[in-house]
């Protein structure tokens, strides 16, 4: 800060100089200025060079920390998009968290409106998971979950949306499905083949309940929750009551 003010105090004296040159130049003849007015010319690029000298160390300086907040500035952005992305994931399964996963399908929902198109919907429910706990401790349960992820992943697209909703309930939004029964069928069989290994001492059973979005009767994505609880619930009932028979319930989706 002394170096700007010495300058600014240069610059000051400077002008006076060139003004007091100036009109002196004007006074002692006004027929011939030139001569004077080049000699105040060279006194104003004198003081200029001067001033540059003094000031453009502290001007490096200054464009320097300039540099380091931008760059600050552009680390603390990222890192809020950083954090805010992790707050719509699951830390245990990586899935979307309820929240990122509704964020997500709401905007696949906009886009199936505007273009016409059904939004296909998978809602899977591990069976069990209590028991799993409590007979096997909550790492084993930790594992079914985990276990779970990967299959939906395995079993769905790339572009497809995998979201824990709850602790047992996962959903998957299937952009432009053709099949999502079959999707559906795949999800079960490759969880009910991950039962009973060394590394996985129990059962592990899903029940999946099938969704669709249609823009011509448009629902939340709540309320599509809702009717995929509710037909999961009814799965559930039909395959007790079936075992209480010694039947086997048929899947309903």
């Amino acid at each position: 800060m002394r170096k700007f003010r010495s300058a600014v105090e240069l610059v000051g004296g400077g002008a006076l100089l060139v003004g007091f040159l100036t009109a002196a130049a004007l006074v002692a003849s006004p027929a011939r200025p030139v001569p004077m007015l080049v000699l105040s010319n060279f006194g104003l690029i004198l003081i200029l060079v001067l001033v540059l000298r003094r000031v453009a160390p502290q001007g490096t300086e200054v464009l320097t920390l300039v540099d380091a907040l931008s760059d600050r500035d552009v680390e603390v952005q990222t890192l809020a998009v950083e954090l805010e992305e992790l707050s719509l994931i699951d830390p245990l399964t990586g899935a979307r968290n309820r929240r990122g996963f509704i964020n997500l399908v709401e905007h696949q929902m906009r886009v199936a409106t505007r273009e016409w198109n059904k939004l296909h919907f998978l809602f899977v429910d591990i069976d069990g998971l209590k028991q799993i706990n409590d007979q096997y401790g909550h790492n084993a349960g930790d594992s079914a979950l985990t276990t779970v992820v990967e299959i939906l992943w395995a079993s769905s697209r790339t572009v497809d949306i995998v979201g824990r909703l709850g602790d047992d309930e996962f959903a998957v939004a299937l952009l432009n499905a053709e099949d999502p029964s079959m999707i559906a069928g795949r999800i079960r069989s490759a969880v009910s083949g991950r039962t009973c290994t060394p590394q996985q001492p129990y059962e592990l059973h899903v029940t999946v309940g099938l969704a669709t979005f249609d823009p011509a009767a448009p629902v939340s994505v709540e309320e599509m929750v809702r009717q995929a609880d509710r037909a999961i619930t009814q799965q559930k009932a039909d395959a007790a009551e079936a075992r209480t028979k010694g039947l086997t319930a048929p899947v309903k989706l």
